[in-house]
C-alpha cells in the first residue's frame, strides 16, 4: 500500500519532467528563431533613414549643390542661378528631376540606412549599449558622395555675365554659350539664358530644358566648317582655287541663294573669310552629298554625344554642344573628343572619368589649313569683332533664318546669330560657341555673337594665365575692335 502511494507521485513527477523537457525542446530548439525575432520586435524598433544626398562641386571643389536638415532634408544651391541648367533640381522627395541631379541620381541618392533602438515594456525608447547598427544592415555611417563636375566656377560665372549683358544689348529671346577644353572634351562652362534659381523653383518644367544640348537648329554659316573640311580632306579644293560668286544671286534646283555682300570671282580662302553662300554651295555641289554626309557624321552631327547631360537629341540639325565640339576637334588636330560634364566621384574608392577620343575626323594637314581659313575670318572677314587683344583667334560667324512653321517658310525677321571658334591658335586652350536666338535689330553673327566671344575670351585668357603671343591687332580690325571693348567684369 505504501509502495503504491509512493509510485503515483513518482510517475507524476516523471511525466511532469518529460512535459517540461518537451516544452523546453520546443521553445529553445524548434521555436528558438521565431521567438527570438518576436522578442527583438518587442524590445527593439527598426528605424530607416535616407543617407544625405551627395554634394555636387565644380572641378576645384567649390560646392554647387548640397543637402541640409531643416529638420527635414532640403537641397540647397549656394550659387543660386550659377550653372542652373547643368545642375537641375530635385523634387519634394529629394529625387533628381533634371540636369546632373537627374542623370546622376543613382550616385547622389546614397544608400538607405537602417538601424535599431531599444525600448521598454511601454514602448519608450531607451539607451542601447553595444548593439548599434542592426546586424546584416550597416555597421557604420556612410558619408555623402561628392560628385565633381568639369565646370570651372569662375569661367561659368564670366560666361553667364557676358551672355546676360549680350542678351540685354540685343533684346534676344534666348542665349547659349558653351566653353570646352579641346584636348580633353571637358565642358568648362555651359550657359543657357534666361536662367532660374533652383532654390526658388516652383515646378515650372519648361524652364528646366537645357537648350545647349536639347534644342536643334539650323546652324547657318558655322556649318561651312564641314563643307570646307570635306573638300580639303578629299583634296578637291586648293587655297587659291577660284569661285565665281554670281554677284550675289545663284539659282540651284529652283531655289535662289543670296550672299549678304555681292561678290564676283573669289579664291577659296576668301569664300570662307567673306562667308559666301554661293561659293560654298558650288563647293558643296562639287563634293557631292555622300562625301558631305560622311564628314558631317564624322563630326558627330545627327548623333548623341554622351556628354553626361540629359535631353540630347539625335535629330537632323545641330545643337550648340555639337557645334562647339566640332570646332574643338579642329583645335585638337582633327581628333573628336567625347564632351564630358562629370569629372569624378569622391567616394570609396575614388573614381575619375578619363578623356576619351571618339574618332579622327580629318588629318592634321587638313586641320592646319582649316585653322588658317578660320583665322582669316577673324583677321579680315566677317568675324573681325571676335578679335582678342594679344591672341590669335580662329573662328566662324553664322546667321541663320529661322523656319516659321505656321507660315510654312523662313522668317524674314527671326534669326539665330552665332560665332564658334578657338584660341590661342598656337596651342588652343578653349573652344567657345556663342548662340543668340532672335536678337532684335542687327542680326548678323559677326555683329551680335562675335563681340560676346571676344568679351568672354579676353577675360578667360587673363583668368587662365595664358600669356599673350600675338603682336598689335591687324590694321583692318583695329578700329572695329577699339570701339567695342568690353567693360571688365570682376571675378567672383
Amino acid at each position: 500500500m505504501n509502495r503504491r502511494r509512493l509510485l503515483v507521485p513518482f510517475v507524476g513527477c516523471i511525466v511532469l519532467f518529460i512535459s517540461l523537457g518537451v516544452r523546453l525542446l520546443w521553445i529553445q530548439i524548434i521555436r528558438h528563431g521565431a521567438l527570438e525575432d518576436r522578442a527583438q520586435r518587442q524590445h527593439y524598433r527598426i528605424l530607416k533613414s535616407q543617407a544625405a544626398r551627395g554634394i555636387i562641386t565644380d572641378r576645384s571643389g567649390h560646392v554647387l549643390a548640397m543637402s541640409v536638415e531643416f529638420p527635414e532634408p532640403k537641397r540647397v544651391y549656394p550659387e543660386r542661378e550659377l550653372a542652373c541648367h547643368v545642375l537641375g533640381v530635385v523634387g519634394a522627395d529629394q529625387q533628381g528631376l533634371a540636369g546632373v541631379e537627374f542623370v546622376a541620381e543613382a550616385i547622389l541618392r546614397g544608400v538607405p540606412l537602417q538601424y535599431q533602438i531599444g525600448r521598454d515594456a511601454l514602448g519608450r525608447p531607451i539607451a542601447t549599449t553595444g548593439r548599434g547598427w542592426r546586424a546584416g544592415t550597416q555597421d557604420r555611417l556612410i558619408p555623402p558622395v561628392s560628385l565633381a563636375l568639369t565646370l570651372d566656377r569662375t569661367l561659368q560665372y564670366l560666361a553667364e555675365q557676358v551672355l546676360e549683358q549680350g542678351m540685354r544689348e540685343t533684346r534676344a529671346k534666348r542665349g547659349i554659350m558653351v566653353v570646352q577644353d579641346p584636348s580633353t572634351g571637358e565642358l568648362l562652362a555651359l550657359v543657357n539664358r534666361p536662367g532660374f534659381d533652383p532654390n526658388q523653383w516652383q515646378g515650372d518644367l519648361p524652364i528646366l530644358s537645357n537648350a545647349a544640348v536639347s534644342q536643334t537648329f539650323e546652324p547657318g554659316s558655322t556649318f561651312k566648317l564641314v563643307t570646307a573640311a570635306a573638300a580639303l580632306e578629299e583634296r578637291l579644293v586648293g587655297w587659291e582655287d577660284r569661285f565665281f560668286c554670281e554677284n550675289g544671286e545663284f539659282v540651284v534646283d529652283g531655289f535662289t541663294i543670296h550672299d549678304h555682300e555681292p561678290k564676283g570671282d573669289l579664291p577659296f580662302h576668301q569664300v570662307m573669310a567673306y562667308s559666301s553662300n554661293i561659293g560654298m554651295a558650288k563647293l558643296g555641289l562639287h563634293i557631292g552629298k555622300e562625301r558631305f554626309y560622311r564628314m558631317a557624321r564624322a563630326f558627330g552631327f545627327g548623333s548623341v554625344s554622351s556628354s553626361g547631360l540629359p535631353g540630347e537629341s539625335p535629330e537632323v540639325g545641330t545643337t550648340a554642344l555639337q557645334m562647339v565640339n566640332a570646332y574643338a576637334a579642329i583645335a585638337n588636330g582633327g581628333v573628336l573628343m567625347e564632351p564630358r560634364i562629370l569629372r569624378g566621384v569622391q567616394a570609396v574608392p575614388t573614381s575619375r572619368e578619363r578623356p576619351r577620343a571618339i574618332r579622327r575626323v580629318c588629318s592634321p594637314p587638313t586641320c592646319a589649313v582649316l585653322t588658317q581659313l578660320l583665322e582669316e575670318v577673324v583677321e579680315t572677314g566677317t568675324g573681325t569683332k571676335a578679335w582678342v587683344p594679344g591672341y590669335r583667334v580662329a573662328g566662324k560667324t553664322g546667321t541663320a533664318q529661322k523656319f516659321d512653321r505656321q507660315a510654312g517658310r523662313y522668317s524674314p525677321t527671326r534669326f539665330l546669330s552665332s560665332f564658334c571658334g578657338f584660341l590661342p591658335v598656337e596651342g588652343p586652350r578653349l573652344a567657345i560657341g556663342v548662340f543668340i536666338d532672335e536678337p532684335q535689330g542687327v542680326s548678323w553673327g559677326g555683329e551680335v555673337a562675335a563681340p560676346l566671344f571676344a568679351r568672354f575670351a579676353t577675360q578667360a585668357m587673363q583668368y587662365l594665365g595664358v600669356r599673350p603671343t600675338s603682336p598689335a591687332p591687324h590694321p583692318t580690325v583695329a578700329s572695329a575692335v577699339t570701339t567695342s571693348q568690353p567693360a571688365r567684369l570682376d571675378l567672383p
